[in-house]
């Protein structure tokens, strides 16, 4: 599916700077589990999350920061999320796997500590200079 679409308030402005946040689906990104549960989380189903999308940088801006790429793969899930700069577009893709719809309680901590990097991921934005 292809598709063209245009969102407003996702660009900041400050001098001669564009901060850009163009990710609106931010799966997970509170889903951190409770320390105290002892039971595994069962998903209400499996998860194969993708997506692909292009931002095409304005004339007369430039790429200087984009985040870091994440990759996590685990028994039970896998995070990868990049960004890369291919001429004058930036190409965002995510994939998130749940294969078996369960997370064992046994990994929650190490969910935790991959659930932070999802949201740092999230929460860093593009950076646009003026030529």
């Amino acid at each position: 599916l292809n598709f063209d679409y245009q969102i407003r308030n996702q660009i900041t402005s400050l001098d001669n700077e564009l901060y850009v946040d163009f990710i609106l689906d931010k799966d997970f990104q509170n889903s951190e589990m409770d320390s105290t549960r002892i039971n595994d989380y069962e998903f209400y189903y499996k998860i194969f999350r993708t997506a692909n999308i292009e931002l095409t940088v304005p004339a007369g801006y430039k790429v200087s920061h984009l985040a870091d790429k994440i990759s996590v793969k685990r028994p039970d899930y896998s995070f990868e999320l990049e960004y890369k700069q291919i001429g004058n577009k930036v190409i965002y893709t995510k994939n998130i796997i749940i294969p078996n719809a369960s997370l064992k309680q046994k990994n929650f901590k190490e969910w935790n500590e991959d659930i932070k990097k999802l949201k740092a991921f999230y929460n860093d934005q593009i950076v646009l200079v003026k030529n």
